[in-house]
Order: C-alpha cells, then structure tokens, then sequence
C-alpha cells in the first residue's frame, strides 16, 4: 500500500565520505563542507575541509542526490523502485534541496548548525488525498495504470506544487554537532551526522 513507512534518514553517513580531513581547516568549515555536499550546495568548500579531488566530492554530491531519491521510495512503500521511479524522485529532491538553508558556527566544544525543516508527510492534505485517491484505483479498482512509476510522476507533481507553502519547516532546528580530531584529521560521528539530516529532510 502506498503511504508513508517510517524509516531511519541515514543520508550523510550513506555517502562515501570516509568523514575525515587533513587539511588546516576549521570544524565549523568541516561540517559547513558535509552539508553542502548532501545538499547539492557546492564543492568548494568541502574539497578544501577534507582535501578532496574536485571529481570525488562532485561524486559524493550526486550520490546524496541518489541515496535521497532512494529513502523517499521506500518512504512511500515502493521497495524497489525502477530507474523511472528514481528519476522522478531525484528530479524532486534536486528542487527541495534548493530550499533547505542552514547556518553553521563554531561553538567552545562543538559545532552548531541553524537550519529550517522540509517536512514530507501526512499533514499535507493535498498528498494525503492523491494517495488515497491512488489506493482506491489500484486496489479496489484494480487499476491497471496505478503502477509504480505512475504514482511517483503524480506525488512528484503534487509536492512540487506545495513544496513551498505545505513542506517548508518556519521553525529553526539547533543541532549540536561533535568533531574529534586525531593525527591532525577530524570527523564526525555516525550518530551525529544521522541525527543532523534528521532535522533537515523530516519525513513524517
């Protein structure tokens, strides 16, 4: 059935970042690096944070892109999606990640990253009602065109339509972020990095 199967976002630690840098860059610059390479915002920082070929992070970036496409497939119930499945959910992502923003500052013992929310869930009634309306076609109706690539073009469509007014979090997150240094390379913690991309894509 189609409809919201709560998972565990592990977006950040599903990149191959090997979360460690050796250059003289600042925590706060680290995590600012991590975040934009999950988020599609750029390369140039997270090249310097972690001493990085510009083709690797490049590469780190669009993995992001694709384990999001992925988790928001199974958020939805389909357990494995078809290349046309992922093709129209990573299209979403790359728009949605254009609306997630955040702010990262050093702190004595920590890092804190500022940042809104992009909720994808139940309380958006305009999907509620597109997947129940889905439902009803495939299974009572036995629906032959209720495939699964014909639900993901329609969901696409509808949170497109209010990405901005239903799905954008007006409450700031505060997240404590822990970096540890050892032979003069730092890194974050698998928990950590979890519990930030949490806080940024919530999938309800």
């Amino acid at each position: 059935m189609k409809w919201m199967k709560m998972i565990t976002v592990t977006l950040l630690t599903a990149i191959i970042l090997a979360g460690c840098s050796g250059s003289d860059s600042s925590k706060a610059e680290y995590v600012q690096g991590l975040l934009d390479i999950a988020y599609n915002k750029g390369t140039e920082v997270y090249v310097k944070a972690a001493d990085v070929k510009e083709e690797d992070a490049k590469n780190y970036s669009q993995q992001a892109l694709e384990a999001e496409a992925k988790v928001m497939a199974a958020y939805f119930g389909i357990e494995e999606p078809s290349e046309e499945v992922l093709k129209s959910f990573q299209g979403f992502c790359e728009k949605m990640y254009k609306e997630v923003s955040y702010k990262v500052e050093a702190k004595e013992d920590s890092v804190q990253v500022s940042t809104n929310q992009i909720i994808i869930g139940s309380q958006s009634e305009a999907l509620q009602n597109y997947v129940d309306d889905f439902n009803i076609r495939q299974f009572v109706d036995g629906d032959a065109s209720c495939t699964d690539e014909a639900f993901a073009k329609g969901a696409v469509e509808v949170m497109e339509q209010d990405l901005k007014k239903l799905f954008c979090g007006t409450q700031t997150k505060t997240i404590e972020v822990t970096v540890t240094e050892k032979d003069g390379k730092m890194s974050v913690s698998d928990k950590d990095l979890e519990n930030l991309d949490s806080q940024i894509i919530v999938y309800d």
